[in-house]
């Protein structure tokens, strides 16, 4: 996401109060454009609709959930072996790493549908077909984004998903009284969408080179990141799986919807979205100017004065960030705590979903907190301490909310995520970082052999 700091850098350097809530929107549009877009389609559906399928809910929201899941899993090495390509200039590499990752994602959606509808034998051609294309298409959609931006191309996959979602709105009243109506034109929108993003891909990437799976080579330089998308995506949707078991009813065959938790968390993730948006502003603008400047002073082969005090102002600069996040997600979090009230009056009417809504506004914030660090984390390559943060939040999430969804539902979700951050606070420092850097660097000495001979019988 480097790209996107020039950008906001020259909007706030104008010192104009439009200009610099115009970076903060831009910063919004890039964190969680395609995520608002959709998660206004489906609830403009659940408005407008009375009787929404649950044929039709089931999949989409299970095609979201677990396609996140799926590319998720390999995006953490793919987005670092593409930061490699991009800093050794090989461009041309990157259609080909596409059409692997292509290839990959299409094998695993594929098979991952075709055994739920072999498991759940119920359904009709139509309904199967539609299904499996929704999930593959969904799959498609979040890894072309990955790729697109690789090249900062923020709007045009906004627009994609405008376009895409319009059409979807204008077809679903004129197939509504179809059966399978409202995911015909859920699937047409996304076939849009789709067109759309594949056109930009080509623009530019182009259209030459063979399937390049190098990056799945590349594990054996970053072995920890393909296990840190999979805990990290899994330690966010373990605990919705556990409330199915608990509170879901079946609202089609073999899928599973809990009203009761499922809503209440998706609101509370809202909640997130100035903390994503702030992520971006501070983090791509002034602390990557430092953190670029450390490492050119290094490469350079600068003075260590020079380095170090560079290194100060990088810690500086990480610090102030931090505290902004810090400070501004506690707001956010204090407001939504303010207006549940009102959300139990005219939306939940239920005082299990509104404690579901406050514990999840909880355990979002931390999330919020956590995916910050860890990203940071990542940016220094401190890959080992990412994964066990990760792992301890998926076990901790996993644990807490199965013992825990009967009497406090949404609590295990909660305080698995504030241990991860507790754990990030603990561990992370970048106050060793120039010794860690040059202690990480080959010595440039030859291997040999050293022999070892006893004189006198000593």
């Amino acid at each position: 996401m480097a790209g996107i700091g020039f950008k906001l850098r020259r909007m706030m350097r104008k010192e104009s109060i439009v200009l610099d809530l115009a970076a903060v929107l831009y910063s919004v549009l890039v964190t969680s454009g395609p995520w608002i877009i959709s998660s206004a389609y489906l609830f403009w559906i659940l408005s407008t609709f009375k009787n929404v399928p649950g044929f039709f809910l089931g999949v989409v929201t299970y095609s979201f959930i677990f396609s996140m899941m799926i590319v998720g899993a390999f995006s953490f090495l793919l987005t670092r072996h593409l930061a490699d390509l991009l800093f050794l200039k090989k461009y041309e590499e990157i259609f080909g790493t596409y059409k692997a990752s292509l290839f990959i994602t299409f094998l695993i959606s594929l098979s991952v549908s075709g055994i739920f509808f072999i498991v759940n034998n119920s359904y009709t051609a139509e309904e199967i077909i539609l299904g499996m294309y929704t999930f593959l298409a969904v799959s498609i959609i979040w890894l072309d984004v990955v790729f697109l931006e690789v090249v900062e191309n923020y709007l045009g996959v906004i627009v994609s998903f405008l376009v895409g979602f319009s059409g979807a709105v204008i077809l679903s009243f004129i197939l509504e009284n179809r059966e399978t109506g409202l995911l015909i034109s859920f699937d047409i929108g996304v076939l849009i969408i789709l067109f759309m993003l594949s056109l930009l891909l080509f623009k530019s990437f182009g259209t030459k080179g063979e399937a390049s799976f190098e990056f799945i080579r590349s594990s054996k330089k970053y072995p920890e990141n393909p296990f840190i998308g999979i805990f990290y995506y899994t330690a966010v949707w373990v605990d919705d799986l556990i409330a199915w078991g608990f509170y879901g009813k079946e609202i089609a065959p073999g899928f599973y919807f809990a009203k009761e938790y499922d809503m209440p968390m998706f609101l509370a993730y809202i909640f997130i979205i100035p903390t994503l948006a702030l992520f971006v502003l501070l983090i791509e603008t002034e602390f990557y100017s430092d953190y670029k400047k450390f490492y050119l002073n290094i490469m350079s082969n600068k003075r260590l004065q020079d380095i170090e005090i560079q290194h100060r102002r990088l810690r500086a600069s990480l610090t102030y960030s931090l505290k902004v996040i810090w400070v501004t997600q506690l707001v956010v979090f204090v407001i939504g705590m303010l207006i549940s009230p009102l959300l139990n009056v005219y939306i939940f009417k239920s005082d299990v979903a509104t404690f579901v809504f406050r514990t999840g506004l909880f355990g979002s914030s931390m999330n919020a907190i956590f995916l910050t660090y860890l990203l940071i984390v990542l940016y220094f390559d401190y890959r080992n301490l990412a994964l066990k943060a990760t792992i301890i939040t998926l076990i901790a999430n996993a644990t807490l909310s199965y013992v825990t969804m009967k009497t406090s539902p949404g609590m295990g979700f909660a305080i698995s995520f504030a241990v991860g951050v507790v754990y990030f606070v603990i561990h992370f420092s970048i106050k060793n970082l120039l010794y860690l850097t040059f202690s990480k660097q080959s010595s440039g000495l030859e291997k040999t052999v050293v022999i070892t001979k006893k004189f006198g019988g000593k």
